[in-house]
């Protein structure tokens, strides 16, 4: 009896050691981890991007299931993207956080805006056209969020010579409910911008005039419509309304020297 009495002490002893031990261990990996993160947060604060690129990395090595993750990530695209300029490898990190990341609504919404955007600065149309498609269908998008994805696919469309894709995907964003003024705008232009590529211009004049009423729209995107409303006219031969409407972005368009081109060069064909 008291042999058996004995093993259970011993194995009741070795029991809580071996406890002990799993969680020294736990807290000596928890220090490790919060010590390398903070190596390479100070690296990064210092500017010391390669020392700080190296920490981060190795962290995602050691730590796969570290609750800083999704920071850590977000660092590295930053490095690539803002520091070191180079979009194709920011690219390359977001479709492994895509990976790690797509089961969460919210996250993955992010990543797959900054890829698709960064696919359509590194002319992968194809690419950009495929995470616009699949951002469309994430679930509890906010209206703005969702029509910017329309615009930028229809961009894309359009400079593929799309025309039918982009009219419907433009028309699919101005179908959208609770649509701020500003983003119904930029959906507006493109929408016209279309209509010009495809020479309709009575209905591109159309879309123009309602663009110019739009109080909340974006100043630059006025501008731009206004701009494209007077191509619209010169083309009709409409000079001299052409002429009125470049007048009243004069003052207001982000590069007057465009204005002024433009105006002497309808100077030119009213003297004809």
């Amino acid at each position: 009896m008291k042999h058996r009495q004995h093993i259970a002490h011993c194995a009741r002893v070795l029991a809580v050691v071996l406890v002990a031990a799993l969680l020294l261990a736990g807290c000596d990996e928890k220090d490790e981890r919060k010590e390398l993160l903070s190596h390479a947060r100070a690296a990064f604060a210092q500017k010391q991007y390669i020392e700080a690129e190296r920490q981060y990395e190795r962290y995602l090595q050691l730590y796969p299931h570290a609750e800083n993750r999704w920071d850590v990530w977000n660092k590295l695209v930053e490095i690539a993207r803002g520091v070191r300029g180079n979009p194709a490898a920011a690219a390359e990190l977001l479709e492994s956080m895509y990976l790690e990341f797509g089961l969460e609504p919210e996250r993955a919404q992010a990543v797959l805006f900054d890829l698709a955007t960064l696919y359509e600065e590194l002319h992968k149309r194809d690419k950009a056209l495929e995470i616009w498609l699949k951002y469309q269908t994430m679930p509890d998008l906010p209206p703005r969020d969702i029509a910017e994805a329309y615009r930028h696919a229809a961009r894309i469309y359009r400079d593929r010579g799309e025309y039918d894709l982009a009219l419907e995907s433009l028309r699919a964003c101005l179908d959208i409910q609770e649509l701020p003024q500003a983003y119904h705008a930029r959906c507006v232009y493109e929408l016209a911008q279309t209509d010009i590529f495809m020479n309709n211009y009575g209905r591109a004049e159309d879309l123009l005039r309602k663009l110019e009423g739009m109080t909340e729209a974006e100043s630059t995107v006025r501008a731009l419509g206004m701009l494209a409303l007077a191509d619209v006219l010169q083309q009709q031969k409409r000079y001299a309304e052409a002429k009125k409407v470049l007048l009243s972005i004069k003052d207001t368009y982000p590069n007057p020297q465009v204005i002024e081109a433009r105006l002497d060069m309808l100077k030119n064909k009213m003297a004809h």
